[in-house]
């Protein structure tokens, strides 16, 4: 059966077809997912792919993780990670709360102190906001003010020492989504209330943060950078911003969508709790906004495309978190088919500037960004 066969027919039957290519290269299956991945893979020094894969299997009632291949991995290089430090956020959060004995979903409330906040917040709510519904904006439609107000319930130097703690030392995200400096103005009070109105977690200012920089030296990116209207020759120096190793990317993406290779410290009720959010879609996610829950089914999850009906196939789960920064574009997904007890995980990221000038909003996110992740994340089900 051709490729382009097998894919059509994965969204008419969403039946999961069986090993096809399984002995092929990582590089042969991109290369064979379509003309977009064909073009990008053909020259990887302009686009700067990077894709990891990992086959999964059903044994004993939990997902097991065959072999990961990897394309294109650069572990050094920089990339804007943009809305990937969403997850390791979401994970250390949960652990806070199991500490504390509280329930993600138990009708909590979060106030933040944000008379000096370097980056936008939610609007104000009476009473503060929901936490599950900040939960579900950061995690579903990816909403940079719900980061930036859960952020602030730990903190920079609490999230970093946390991380390196349990394996993930090579992550920094001490900068707010959207805050124009780079050095942290300090950590913002703030406070979770339940449903009668009680703080069950105080978390209190902090004046200074440590200063978080990329490991691996200077990150230079692009030929020249706008701003205020004007182009500044010269690489761009992003050392100051966050960054997640595409590595880890995917080991949470395991984690939180499969179980697979625990590192947080996440009671069994608040990990399916967590993987569930990840699997919605807007309109199925009731803690957000009505105008968010119009947002289309594909809105925040990139790598297969939708079937007629503007659905993914409903065999399918799919546990997931995208990213879009700096022309670079990428998502993180663990797909499974419990009927068919098979599954994988797929982390894809590709850079898609084409006039070297960052920060100017010219990237080819629509043309090549958004087709790749689609042809290459429906070939890896498939295969």
């Amino acid at each position: 059966m051709h490729r382009r066969d097998l894919l059509r027919a994965l969204l008419a039957s969403a039946a999961w077809p069986s090993g096809v290519c399984a002995g092929d290269s990582l590089e042969a299956l991109i290369g064979a997912a379509g003309p977009v991945a064909r073009r990008v893979i053909a020259s990887p020094r302009a686009w700067q792919p990077q894709v990891l894969w990992t086959p999964c299997v059903r044994e004993n009632g939990e997902w097991r993780a065959q072999a990961t291949r990897r394309s294109g991995l650069r572990p050094r290089r920089w990339f804007a990670a943009a809305s990937w430090v969403k997850l390791p956020l979401a994970g250390l959060l949960l652990e806070a709360l199991g500490r504390r004995g509280l329930d993600p979903s138990g009708g909590l409330r979060l106030e933040v102190d944000g008379s000096s906040a370097c980056a936008p917040l939610p609007s104000a709510q009476p009473g503060g906001w929901p936490l599950d519904g900040l939960f579900q904006a950061m995690l579903v439609v990816s909403d940079n003010r719900a980061y930036n107000a859960l952020f602030e319930l730990l903190g920079s130097d609490a999230i970093h020492q946390r991380l390196a703690d349990i394996g993930f030392p090579g992550i920094r995200m001490a900068t707010r989504l959207g805050c124009p400096q780079s050095r942290s103005a300090g950590k913002l009070g703030a406070r979770l209330r339940d449903a009668r109105g009680a703080v069950v977690w105080e978390s209190p200012a902090q004046r200074h943060e440590a200063f978080q920089r990329f490991p691996h030296g200077p990150a230079l990116a692009g030929r020249a950078w706008a701003e205020g209207g004007r182009v500044i020759p010269g690489a761009h120096d992003f050392s100051d911003s966050n960054f997640v190793p595409l590595t880890d990317v995917h080991q949470m993406t395991l984690e939180f969508g499969a179980g697979i290779g625990r590192r947080f410290g996440l009671s069994p009720a608040h990990r399916r709790w967590l993987a569930d959010v990840l699997s919605l879609v807007p309109r199925l996610a009731g803690g957000l906004d009505a105008e968010q829950r119009t947002l289309p089914d594909d809105h925040s999850k990139w790598l297969l495309p939708l079937d007629r009906s503007g659905h993914f196939p409903s065999r399918l789960r799919i546990h997931s978190k995208n990213a879009q920064s700096y022309g670079w574009i990428g998502d993180s997904a663990f797909v499974a088919d419990d009927v068919a007890g098979r599954a994988c995980a797929i982390t894809a990221v590709l850079f898609v500037d084409r006039d070297g000038v960052l920060n100017d909003g010219v990237y080819d996110y629509a043309g090549t960004g958004r087709p790749f992740l689609r042809e290459v994340g429906a070939a890896l089900v498939a295969g």
